[in-house]
């Protein structure tokens, strides 16, 4: 974080918001933030900025609430000299909020909008966990979070709106306007209740949408996720839906009802499975497991080892270079091994104190 690349879309954000000639949320545009990643390699504080600002309503008493239209737009930059772009993940939600605040700028609801862009939600949603905890008025004054996260795939056929079960009012929102707008929802998928920034706010009982694409064109992760690869009609197409809500939210004043969703009824599906695997880091068929932020870059280091790991003789530290003689570039190469492996035993080839050693693991 605050490499080079951080502070220039951090700074691109800032003078986005400037000529949309919207009021800063904060005292300033940014919002500076220090924390600790519980799911990543790095030991020492990761420093940032938030980016927000704010449309105030039209209603006197309205415009004391707030809907909160947000994206992150970090990604993982450079591993080892391997360039991650970000396209899907996320350039392609955080170019919606921008999109959505030019058009309300011109055009408020009677609710005051806040479009923040967040950093650090790579890292364990930092940058929307120092949003809540800085927020500077009682925090249920956010009555939704309109989250955008990967929203360039509609050329897939595939638009998962997740978080409409959290409100009655916000699912009969949806709804209405999905059928008026002929626009296909798919069913909700249980691993985008918790896998982006909205979900801090859901457990502060604030009803959310997500809006997500998935990634069926397998780029998740990987220098594959590049601008061309994006269906920009498709994310106009979500956006204009996803105004249409903020609409329609922003001038109801009826307090949203919040209820807690039974994960049971979501669908699972292979690309969900394996975004679990990513972020639970529970990738330990070769008999350990690691932080799914290295990002390999043709080499992954052990942050834990498993019973059979240990007794193969695998140490927290080794870094994998090989398994069973094939190499990996990112975490998408190396979960497809894990998937895909089948040749046992499994033969680790890891770098340790410099030198190349290879351990056999049953």
């Amino acid at each position: 974080m605050q490499t080079k690349g951080d502070t220039l879309t951090m700074q691109y954000l800032v003078d986005r918001f400037e000529k949309i000639d919207i009021k800063p949320f904060f005292s300033n545009y940014e919002q500076p933030f220090c924390g600790k990643s519980m799911i990543a390699a790095q030991k020492n504080e990761i420093c940032s900025w938030n980016v927000a600002a704010v449309v105030e309503g039209t209603d006197k008493k309205l415009k004391e609430q707030y809907i909160l239209v947000c994206a992150h737009f970090d990604h993982l930059g450079k591993v080892k000299e391997v360039f991650f772009p970000g396209a899907n993940d996320n350039a392609s939600g955080t170019a919606t909020v921008l999109y959505l605040a030019n058009y309300f700028a011109k055009n408020p609801t009677k609710r005051s909008l806040i479009f923040a862009c967040f950093a650090g939600e790579e890292l364990g949603f930092l940058g929307s966990g120092s949003f809540i905890k800085n927020f500077p008025e009682p925090l249920q004054k956010i009555k939704y979070v309109i989250n955008f996260d990967m929203v360039g795939r509609l050329d897939q056929g595939k638009l998962c709106v997740t978080g409409k079960e959290s409100s009655k009012l916000l699912e009969k929102t949806v709804r209405k306007i999905a059928e008026k707008e002929k626009i296909n929802i798919s069913p909700s998928q249980a691993i985008f209740l918790s896998g982006s920034d909205h979900y801090l706010f859901y457990q502060k009982n604030i009803p959310y949408l997500c809006f997500n694409t998935g990634d069926d064109k397998k780029n998740y992760h990987t220098p594959r996720d590049r601008s061309d690869s994006i269906d920009y009609k498709g994310m106009k197409t979500i956006a204009n839906f996803a105004r249409q809500i903020i609409e329609e939210l922003g001038v109801n004043p009826i307090e949203p009802d919040f209820r807690k969703i039974d994960k049971k009824k979501f669908k699972s599906d292979n690309n969900a499975e394996m975004l679990l695997m990513i972020l639970s880091g529970a990738t330990n068929k070769f008999g350990f497991v690691f932080s799914f932020m290295e990002e390999c870059g043709n080499e992954i280091e052990i942050s834990k080892t498993t019973e059979k790991g240990a007794d193969a003789g695998l140490l927290k530290g080794d870094r994998v270079i090989k398994i069973n003689g094939k190499e990996f570039l990112c975490t998408k190469d190396y979960l497809d091994l894990v998937i895909t492996e089948k040749v046992k035993p499994y033969r680790i080839t890891v770098v340790r104190d410099g030198k190349v050693k290879e351990v056999i693991v049953e």
